[in-house]
């Protein structure tokens, strides 16, 4: 597992980041809001494309989850996680697509990689 923050520029040219954590194995891609410029919604496509360069990750196979923290999204909302595929254009993600993960559903995901290391 390696975990950093991912600082880029969004489509508009704003100065942005986000924290990402990609397990190379899967390869399973967790990038979570910061606050900082473009969030990681609007910038998925970005995000997924600038992480599968930086680590050679195989566009077929990659798992990729957007995260917002307890800190970015307060209750009543909360943290919430979703998994999001892309149309792929040789390593270029495209036309990204979401769908609710419960927060669960990722806790038994990642808890299943932990006890696989």
């Amino acid at each position: 597992m390696e975990q950093y923050r991912l600082s880029f520029r969004a489509p508009n040219g704003y100065p942005s980041s986000c924290d990402v954590t990609v397990y190379a194995a899967i390869p399973l891609v967790v990038a979570s809001e910061t606050g900082e410029g473009m969030s990681v919604t609007n910038a998925a496509d970005v995000i997924a494309t600038a992480v599968v360069h930086r680590h050679d990750l195989d566009p077929r196979r990659l798992i990729y989850v957007e995260h917002y923290s307890e800190e970015q999204r307060p209750l009543p909302f909360g943290e919430c996680y979703s998994l999001v595929t892309f149309t792929w254009n040789g390593k270029q993600a495209k036309s990204p697509a979401w769908q609710h993960l419960p927060n669960a559903d990722f806790a038994g995901i990642v808890a299943t990689i932990q006890r696989d290391d």
